[in-house]
């Protein structure tokens, strides 16, 4: 496996080519990531994703096309999805639309992958809009998503757990979550208690997929890692939940793993 020192990204605005360059940390993981992140191009990312993340935009348009959306995945699937949107309760909305994308993790049509994909995104774009407007700020952060079908997939090693960690700083490139499913941070900070046992699943394999990351704060808690640390433990024992692992069982994989810092911008 080679070794990787740095990791460079460039964007643009109307004016401008920026160069973003990452010192990358010396751990299997950050490694590991580098190395597969080096077959991947620009055009392996996924087609419609905007990966600019954490923009104040209205959540009506937002929730109208997943509604729209909804009404084209009800004329293939077999168990129609028959809620209600609830805009006095936005967050327990999303967590309980959520579960259908789950559901269908094993459908390999091509046009339901396509839906069930930006059934996904709505979600969570809403969910992140309502986090935003809570706090009245932007949080923006840069989602680097390429295609799935394109990524190759690397099991995380039992001793790698340990770089698992909760919060960030400004200047952080975290390691995503390429699953389908919700991971224990997220469950947290949806303050979803009714999330399906089998829909738990905490990360265990290494993608292309990351975050660059220009706040410093918890976009939900508006506090620094410590307090967060601490509302995770208290929410992990409330919620009544049956978790995969115990509070220290590492591979309960609390957080993301930070694989590098913004070095320099050119």
């Amino acid at each position: 496996m080679k070794n990787f020192k740095f990791y460079n990204i460039v964007i643009s605005n109307h004016d401008r080519l920026y160069t973003l360059t990452y010192e990358l940390k010396d751990h299997k993981p950050a490694q590991v990531w580098a190395n597969i992140m080096n077959e991947i191009t620009i055009d392996k990312l996924r087609i419609g994703k905007d990966p600019w993340q954490g923009k104040l935009i209205d959540i009506s348009i937002l929730v109208h096309e997943l509604l729209s959306l909804i009404q084209e995945l009800n004329e293939w699937m077999p168990k129609k999805i028959m809620l209600t949107w609830d805009y006095s309760d936005i967050q327990d909305s999303v967590n309980k639309f959520h579960i259908h994308f789950p559901e269908h993790k094993d459908d390999k049509d091509i046009l339901h992958r396509k839906q069930l994909t930006r059934y996904n995104d709505l979600i969570h774009d809403i969910e992140n809009t309502y986090r935003i407007q809570l706090q009245n700020k932007e949080y923006l952060h840069l989602l680097v998503c390429p295609d799935p079908t394109t990524y190759i997939k690397v099991p995380i090693e039992d001793q790698d757990y340990q770089y698992f960690q909760i919060g960030h700083n400004f200047g952080d490139l975290l390691l995503g979550y390429g699953h389908i499913g919700r991971h224990p941070y997220e469950i947290c900070n949806s303050n979803d208690v009714s999330v399906p046992p089998d829909q738990i699943l905490c990360q265990n394999l290494i993608s292309t997929i990351h975050y660059l990351q220009f706040n410093e704060v918890d976009i939900v808690t508006n506090e620094q890692i410590p307090h967060t640390e601490s509302k995770f433990k208290n929410f992990y024992y409330s919620s009544g939940i049956k978790w995969p692992y115990e509070l220290d069982d590492p591979k309960l994989a609390v957080g993301y793993i930070p694989m590098g810092k913004l070095k320099y911008i050119d």
